[in-house]
């Protein structure tokens, strides 16, 4: 865990030209990296508008269309991500020091255990959540890119060079230009996955720390620590909320139209090639349905295990200050996509219902 969280570490100060780091890396290094970034967004949206403005030796069947505007939407992921990113600076620094510090963390001795369980249960789950994205990104990345091999398909074209003459070399080029965009969206979703993961952890640190109140003498110093810690937990999900909140909502209006295209292409045109990117698709919306289900739930918990509490046997001082909490937790916290929708699971089954009655109509509308 150390080794990815000081991974996403490097790269958040490269990407920031943070000074933590700059006694390994020298500025002219830290601008090469975002040189190589910029660059790499500008040959692919340059070669995709080439692609679709120029016909030339490219047959414009209803897959390669449909595959145009889906890598129209990856594209717009690997631009956005970064600059939302980069706007809500101040937010995801605060974030990545609070995860920093939580590691080396001296928590109060009744919770002093329990905490240490979640932060090494959820350092265990992050490296799982890491090995499923890899294996799940790359599939996809390396299925899209022999679909379109095989076929000779041209999503993207470089300016000035044939695409008949040269179309082995166009398709080397679009190879490495997707495997670009889909390495920078997979660095951004696990950035954004590891830090709910460790917020998550808060929240069942606090709903062990509530647990705790039922049979102990010292009510009074754990309902201040309580306090603290819930208020914490509060504090860390809606910055994340806020810094997250757009990014939500594009990477939902894009993924739902990439999903809708690309069931399109496998059930229309029985492309099994096309199933193992759409798995892709669906995985990055499921993930984000249940991080935010998650979330939403463990939120839920901290104020059930507080009902349960018999705070009606706490002196008159104590009860003031455990209904203080209370009021706190009854408070609905969650992430929302444009600070307007709801994302939960129910969601991610509207979505494939909604996808696959459009699949179904579109496939209705071409067989007559």
């Amino acid at each position: 865990m150390k080794t990815l969280f000081r991974t996403f570490e490097i790269f958040y100060n490269l990407f920031f030209f943070g000074s933590k780091f700059k006694g390994l890396f020298t500025v002219k290094a830290f601008k090469i990296c975002i040189a190589a970034y910029v660059i790499g967004v500008l040959v692919n949206v340059v070669c995709l508008l080439n692609c679709l403005m120029n016909s030339e030796g490219l047959v414009k069947a209803v897959k390669v269309k449909r595959l145009n505007q889906s890598y129209v939407f990856a594209i717009s992921q690997a631009i956005f991500k970064p600059c939302e990113v980069l706007f809500n600076q101040a937010i995801f620094s605060n974030l990545m020091e609070w995860i920093s510090d939580m590691e080396e963390r001296q928590f109060e001795e009744f919770i002093e255990k329990s905490a240490r369980e979640h932060i090494a249960r959820i350092r265990r789950y992050s490296l799982k959540a890491a090995k499923i994205m890899s294996f799940v990104y790359i599939q996809g990345t390396v299925g899209f890119i022999l679909d379109l091999s095989l076929s000779h398909d041209l999503i993207v074209t470089m300016p000035f060079l044939s695409s008949i003459a040269h179309k082995n070399v166009q398709l080397l080029i679009q190879g490495y230009e997707i495997a670009f965009v889909a390495a920078t969206i997979f660095i951004f979703d696990m950035f954004y996955l590891i830090v709910a993961i460790y917020i998550m952890a808060m929240s069942f640190i606090v709903k062990d720390a509530v647990k705790s109140l039922k049979f102990a003498e010292d009510r009074g110093k754990r309902l201040q620590s309580i306090q603290e810690l819930h208020s914490e937990y509060i504090e860390k999900l809606n910055l994340y909320s806020e810094g997250t909140s757009r990014m939500l909502l594009l990477q939902l209006a894009t993924s739902i139209t990439a999903l809708q295209m690309l069931l399109y292409i496998y059930r229309t045109l029985s492309n099994y090639l096309a199933g193992v990117y759409l798995l892709t698709v669906i995985v990055q919306i499921f993930l984000i349905c249940f991080l935010c289900e998650i979330l939403e739930v463990t939120t839920e918990d901290i104020y059930d295990e507080m009902c349960r509490v018999d705070w009606y046997e706490f002196d008159i001082k104590e009860q003031k200050h455990f209904l203080f909490c209370l009021q706190m937790a009854q408070r609905n916290y969650g992430l929302r996509a444009g600070g307007m929708y709801n994302i939960n699971l129910m969601l991610f089954v509207q979505i494939m219902k909604l996808s696959y009655s459009y699949c179904t109509f579109m496939q209705a509308v071409v067989d007559q």
